[in-house]
């Protein structure tokens, strides 16, 4: 029938508008960060999905604040270190749960962003690509026991096509 209301369902995530202090920030000396969105959000399971590179001794706190997620970072940061906040699946949209797939936030301490890349992507033993969600992680040693008992010092979450990209390596 004529007239009504047409309703389009929302399938997009949730838009950035801003970054307080900016994305890639230097010199950083803030505790906190406030990323704004278009629309209000939700942050769920933010101890399986958002990861900091390189670890940090106390974990960081992440929450939804009005249209935006604020972020309380500990205090004892490394001096000259580039840090990526990876958020992985947390981020999604308020009403149809839309998800911010793997938004990173970026910023240093020093006066400079390091800029090393390793890109790849992830292959089962038939040479397959990866089908199950997997993390791909960097370990600043060369002992293979590492991998057992320390985390990785850089992270990255492998995308459905089974690629991957860790940037920002001193």
């Amino acid at each position: 029938p004529d007239g009504g209301v047409s309703i389009r369902k929302d399938v997009s995530p949730p838009e950035i508008l801003g970054h307080q202090p900016e994305f890639a920030s230097t010199n950083f000396d803030e505790r906190k960060v406030y990323i704004e969105f278009d629309e209000f959000v939700v942050v769920e399971d933010v101890f399986n999905q958002v990861l900091v590179s390189p670890p940090i001794s106390k974990p960081i706190e992440v929450s939804p604040k009005k249209k935006g997620v604020l972020v309380q970072l500990p205090s004892d940061l490394r001096p000259n270190t580039t840090y990526t906040i990876n958020f992985g699946e947390a981020i999604k949209d308020y009403r149809e749960k839309n998800i911010l797939q793997n938004f990173t936030y970026v910023f240093s301490t020093g006066p400079e962003l390091d800029s090393g890349v390793v890109i790849g992507s992830v292959h089962d033993h038939n040479g397959d690509l990866a089908k199950e969600k997997v993390v791909i992680g960097l370990y600043k040693t060369d002992s293979l026991g590492a991998v057992k008992h320390e985390k990785p010092y850089y992270f990255a979450f492998v995308g459905e096509d089974g690629s991957f990209k860790i940037s920002y390596i001193a």
